[in-house]
């Protein structure tokens, strides 16, 4: 951990001074939108509670169904906001791997005549585009969004303990253990995909590059196992590409079944601990919840997986 948080402020150091007042207000700006379903949930915990309807004989007034769609536009306005200080946010990211790129090719330019020839084409390439992309996108902005997710995160369940300590409780158990369950099993998967791709890709294009630059021998003498071997090799390659593709998608149906199954845990432990009367509102304070919840999960995942894998 304190490698990856020595790395990130090293990477934010490299940034232009409006890069790391972008970095930073971004982070602000996602984090004060976060608070928007904090409201939400404190809404609809009121309007669930018991007390909160009991002088109305019909739960459908005119109040009650005003508050309930507040509730809604501020779920609403909480991912039109976000989408809008993500778009804006990503075009001056773009502008920082841009003005990086450039004063890397300055400190080229101004370095020794050995320094450069030392260069070859890959160091050359590295060094002006794919580094710069590689900290900003790959890095500065994922660690950026685990803090998002994570603070967001506790926004929620902070409101929740607030009104429904129980379904609080619960929740945060029932999230975590997903989370232990969904990390310990995709990034064992993606690892081993990983590790194929690599090994069986770099394996490929040397077969390529070697097919390439024999071309002439192998007109003359034709080579009895290339076709074989290349042909092993990218089946192999193939197969894991299609792998990892398949991997990626299984959040999606992971998060569809646990929120299913959270409706069963949450549902159960409040019919134990507080009674039937407390089934309803705790259900529907837990969906409104892991809306986001698993979500965030699913996002935190894959940012720390493509944090550590640059």
């Amino acid at each position: 951990m304190r490698e990856y948080i020595s790395i990130a402020q090293q990477g934010i150091r490299q940034l232009s001074q409006r890069g790391r007042r972008v970095l930073f207000l971004y982070l602000a700006s996602m984090i004060a939108i976060a608070g928007l379903d904090g409201i939400a949930l404190f809404l609809l915990s009121k309007l669930l509670t018991p007390g909160f309807t009991s002088g109305n004989s019909n739960p459908a007034t005119d109040s009650n169904l005003k508050l309930l769609v507040v509730i809604l536009g501020l779920f609403v306005l909480r991912s039109a906001l976000s989408t809008l200080v993500g778009w804006v946010s990503v075009k001056e990211f773009a502008q920082q791997e841009v003005e990086l790129g450039q004063r890397r090719m300055e400190s080229i330019h101004a370095a020794p005549l050995e320094t450069r020839l030392a260069l070859n084409e890959s160091d050359f390439f590295t060094a002006v585009d794919r580094a710069p992309t590689t900290l900003i996108n790959g890095y500065l902005i994922p660690v950026a969004n685990i803090c998002i997710e994570f603070i967001t995160g506790l926004v929620i369940i902070g409101v929740v303990l607030a009104f429904q300590p129980l379904t609080a409780i619960v929740a945060l158990t029932y999230f975590a253990l997903v989370a232990i369950v969904q990390h310990r099993f995709l990034s064992a998967s993606q690892g081993r995909t990983g590790q194929t791709i690599l090994k069986n890709g770099n394996a490929t294009y040397e077969l390529l590059a070697d097919y390439y630059h024999m071309n002439k021998l192998l007109q003359v003498n034709e080579s009895k196992t290339f076709d074989s071997s290349l042909k092993i090799q990218r089946a192999e390659f193939a197969r894991a590409r299609a792998i990892q593709g398949f991997t990626t998608s299984l959040p999606r149906y992971f998060m569809e079944s646990s929120l299913a199954l959270g409706f069963l845990v949450v549902a159960g432990a409040t019919w134990l601990f507080l009674g039937e009367a407390e089934v309803v509102p705790a259900v529907a304070i837990f969906a409104a919840a892991g809306f986001r919840m698993l979500p965030i999960v699913n996002r935190m995942q894959g940012l720390a997986l493509s944090a550590i894998g640059c």
